[in-house]
């Protein structure tokens, strides 16, 4: 079949693309809890983990609704609109609830990293002085750099794609308008 390069078209690519990834790296994760030895790191782990199934969910969600979804009644201009603020609010929940989860999967990547660097179990490493400060502005720095390039990697992969189905949803609310916006395209 030939490949369509309307905007709606490309986010659903974009989507798959998207869950596709976050099944790897889900499974990556899963292969990382039979080598984490530490019930400590491996509970923190649990729980990036579990952010990683509810995101494969959603995205099996929103992959299923995005044709099923479409009404035969609406209009183009209410499909495209729709499905345009339907992604809008999938990335605005996954960024929220990543922002929950970034405090958890920093603090068991840094426990995970100066247990093997100490050779101490998770509670002898925390002991130690100045870990606990190092991990708590650890946290403080890295959740909002990962938050940042979390919004910029979205960007990447479906801003320019949400942009010319923006594009088209004005031009078609134009054309409703009885307002000329040159020649046709």
């Amino acid at each position: 079949r030939p490949s369509s390069d309307h905007p709606m078209n490309k986010l659903y690519r974009a989507l798959r693309l998207n869950l596709i990834w976050t099944v790897v790296i889900t499974l990556g994760l899963v292969a990382l809890l039979f080598i984490v030895p530490e019930p400590l790191v491996l509970a923190l782990f649990v729980v990036l983990l579990l952010f990683c199934i509810w995101a494969i969910v959603d995205g099996i969600r929103l992959l299923r609704g995005w044709g099923s979804g479409v009404s035969s009644t609406n209009s183009l201009l209410v499909e495209m609109q729709r499905q345009y603020d339907t992604i809008h609010r999938w990335m605005r929940l996954q960024m929220r609830v990543a922002l929950a989860v970034y405090p958890f999967s920093i603090a068991g990547g840094f426990l995970w990293g100066g247990m093997e660097g100490s050779g101490l179990d998770a509670l002898t490493f925390l002991q130690k002085p100045m870990v606990g400060v190092v991990l708590a502005v650890s946290i403080m720095v890295l959740v909002p750099v990962c938050y940042w390039a979390a919004k910029w990697l979205s960007k990447v992969a479906f801003g320019r794609h949400l942009e010319a189905l923006h594009a088209r949803i004005r031009d078609l609310e134009a054309e409703d308008q009885g307002v000329n916006l040159g020649p046709p395209s």
